[in-house]
């Protein structure tokens, strides 16, 4: 089966390097694993600041964070070094240089949990994935894919 599209951001929960970002890029999965393209990030902040204080607040925001690093969880591979039959499976046309492409192995995963407050969370080894906007015809399908629920 073809990898499907889950989502199109998402972040990380309890890894501290990462905390507050939300990544532009996408979720894929498939019965083998979870592919995270890495395009770009913001800060969560940066719509709270907007929000307050409008086109100066944003402003001030992207100044005082833009020095702020960011680090991924997981390991990341350059989408240049990828093999074109992943991308070509994953639908990925279109990359720039510093696009990246992790690999989660199904094993990897612990589990996910799902809730109305809080969303889709695929369980790591030492954080959380959320795919913000998740798509729930393919949710549905998670069990399917052999992934477990989590009992917490």
């Amino acid at each position: 089966m073809e990898p499907q599209l889950l989502s199109k951001s998402y972040k990380f929960t309890g890894h501290d390097a990462s905390k507050g970002a939300i990544i532009a890029g996408s979720v894929h999965i498939d019965a083998d694993g979870l592919y995270l393209l890495y395009r770009s990030h913001t800060w969560q902040s940066g719509a709270a600041a907007g929000a307050a204080g409008g086109l100066l607040g944003a402003l001030l925001h992207a100044l005082l964070t833009r020095k702020k690093s960011f680090e991924m969880p997981v390991e990341a591979t350059p989408v240049a070094d990828m093999p074109d039959d992943i991308l070509l499976a994953l639908n990925i046309k279109k990359t720039k240089p510093n696009d990246t492409l992790a690999v989660i192995p199904r094993a990897a995963v612990l589990g996910y949990k799902k809730s109305m407050t809080k969303g889709l969370r695929f369980q790591l080894d030492g954080c959380e994935l959320a795919p913000i906007s998740a798509k729930g015809k393919v949710v549905k399908e998670l069990e399917t894919l052999g992934y477990e629920p989590s009992e917490d």
